[in-house]
């Protein structure tokens, strides 16, 4: 389109233009209001609901404590990365991780217990997930501007180099 969204459908269109706009739970209003602002109808339908798998717990302790024990005995000195894209997603991460502990061996850490999540440099992707975070009291490392898997590389590596 050329020129500004607004010129381009009160020129072109009918007043109230229809627009089904399908959406989940955990959307903002972002989107139908500009929609709203230029001429177009939004009739909003929530198609889905974004909910924890059931076996998220067990399985979540499970992987991020195999990648813990790994990364420690193999004397890796960069920690172990954990990316959260949504904050629906990392509310539920979150809750499991930080309730959890991993074991480690006496030799490789001083004390030998640690929550899952303390053992993380946890990474972002977008601003509303960091932001989600921050408000939350995470500290984010890292946070990939874009949602594609370059930015996130760059993002994380960013870090690890300025950590070195």
């Amino acid at each position: 389109m050329t020129g500004s969204l607004d010129n381009e459908f009160h020129n072109t269109r009918d007043p109230k233009l229809p627009l089904l706009y399908l959406t989940g739970d955990k959307n903002r209003e972002t989107i139908p209001k500009r929609l709203s602002e230029v001429a177009l109808e939004c009739h909003k339908m929530q198609v889905y609901e974004t909910s924890p798998a059931p076996d998220l717990s067990e399985k979540l302790k499970e992987v991020s404590t195999a990648v813990i024990v790994n990364t420690n005995e193999g004397g890796d000195t960069i920690p172990p990365w954990l990316v959260l894209f949504s904050p629906s997603t990392a509310e539920a991460v979150i809750g499991v991780l930080s309730e959890s502990v991993v074991q480690f061996s006496e030799t490789k850490q001083v004390g030998n217990e640690s929550s899952i999540l303390s053992s993380f440099q946890i990474a972002s992707i977008g601003p509303t997930t960091r932001k989600y975070l921050a408000d939350n009291s995470h500290r984010v490392a890292a946070s990939a501007p874009k949602p594609d898997a370059e930015s996130l590389a760059q993002a994380i590596l960013d870090q690890v180099i300025s950590d070195q």
